[in-house]
């Protein structure tokens, strides 16, 4: 699944490092078109994060993997020959719900595939693979900026899309575990279908760390926007700002995320994660009075805090879906999980744009630090009281709890 994650990411790479050359030069959009087919897929993705859960849940997790894989393949080569706007938005449509399966289904499965323990540290390899993977395809994509020929670009495209049809053949070769919705335990009862859009817990929870991934937000559209913008700073420096985050993630993303794989365990990550980024945000306001060399020192500082902030985030999201989902519920739970972040996608990089940028004097980033205190505060509280909104597990069998106790006695 690493392996898997490093090709697919690499793929991805490939396309988020050039697509705005791509859809000027090639497709022929303005930015601004760009922009509403972001939006477009952002919503259609926190609308169909649930129901793509529960296909999953009653009819296997790999199938619709693989599928999503392939489609994914097939639209990104298409993409080249998108006929303006109209093409460009139903092209954004159909990847936004084949890669929310895709971003929900290998959840579920490392969930379904591995036990509790090794879960989220899984995962935070998983993690650092991807931003292997990142790297190399943001390498791959300078050589078709530095060509900077339609050909060049629609080259790096048809690579994106080789390399996800390459990922689905590995979906295939991954064993099999079936729907989890079949699975559930006699006399367990499962709860009706989308009943968990019904669970306020579980909302709160979503809701709570789709804030606190606005800190990535801040990385990939604040701070370069502030920095070439509010500091005197070169603008090179957000380059090797982007490197530093991929280089810490991929070293330290698995160090960090010990201690997350219970739920008690996630709800201190996060609110560490919620400390560190609002620490970060006061560091950047800082840059506002600092010059020249001391600039660059501030902002490599904030950095480092906010990076911090991104690997917590990361972790304790993991521990909180596997410590909150019940098992023959699990693609459902996963997709409510996915709504807090999807909505995030949405309003972060408007409202915390205007706030930062459009403010005057930096106030903005007092608040944006204030709304992340806040969530942090409120993630503990709201963790607990899902966990205790858990259905208790189906007692063994008396014969199996004899068995049981004996083993534990040995």
């Amino acid at each position: 699944m690493t392996v898997l994650t490093v090709i697919k990411s690499c793929g991805f790479g490939i396309f988020m490092a050039g697509s705005p050359f791509f859809f000027t030069r090639v497709v022929g959009l303005e930015p601004v078109e760009v922009g509403l087919g972001i939006s477009l897929s952002a919503g259609i993705s926190l609308l169909t994060s649930v129901p793509l859960g529960v296909l999953m849940d009653r009819h296997g997790t790999q199938r619709l993997w693989i599928g999503s894989a392939a489609v994914e393949a097939l639209l990104f080569a298409l993409y080249p020959f998108v006929p303006g706007l109209a093409g460009y938005l139903v092209v954004m449509v159909g990847l936004s719900v084949v890669n929310s399966t895709g971003r929900i289904a290998i959840q579920v499965y490392s969930l379904s595939a591995l036990p509790p323990a090794e879960r989220v540290r899984a995962q935070a390899f998983q993690r650092s693979a991807l931003n292997v993977g990142f790297t190399l395809g943001g390498a791959a994509a300078g050589v078709a900026m530095a060509f900077d020929t339609v050909g060049a670009y629609r080259a790096m495209v048809w690579s994106t899309a080789a390399m996800l049809g390459l990922s689905a053949i590995f979906f295939a070769r991954l064993p099999g575990l079936g729907a989890t919705a079949r699975r559930a335990a006699p006399g367990q009862e499962r709860g009706s279908t989308f009943s968990v859009l019904r669970d306020p817990p579980v909302l709160s929870v979503s809701a709570l760390t789709g804030i606190l991934h606005a800190n990535a937000t801040i990385l990939m559209l604040i701070l370069p926007l502030w920095i070439a913008s509010r500091t005197d700073a070169p603008k090179p420096v957000v380059a090797t700002l982007f490197v530093l985050n991929t280089v810490l993630a991929v070293i330290f993303q698995v160090w960090v995320s010990r201690g997350a794989d219970t739920a008690s365990g996630a709800a201190q990550a996060l609110r560490r994660s919620a400390l560190s980024t609002a620490l970060a945000c006061l560091l950047f306001v800082v840059t506002i009075w600092t010059k020249d060399v001391m600039t660059i020192l501030v902002l490599v500082a904030g950095t480092l805090v906010l990076t911090y902030g991104e690997l917590t985030h990361a972790a304790g999201s993991w521990g909180v879906v596997s410590a909150l989902s019940t098992p023959e519920r699990r693609g459902e739970y996963v997709g409510a999980f996915h709504l807090g972040d999807r909505l995030q996608r949405m309003v972060a990089p408007i409202g915390f744009t205007a706030l930062a940028l459009e403010t005057g004097g930096g106030w903005g980033w007092l608040v944006i630090a204030g709304a992340f205190v806040l969530a942090g505060s409120l993630v503990g509280p709201a963790v607990a009281w899902a966990e205790r909104r858990m259905p208790a597990p189906p007692s063994p069998p008396p014969e199996l709890s004899e068995s049981v106790r004996e083993k534990r006695e040995r």
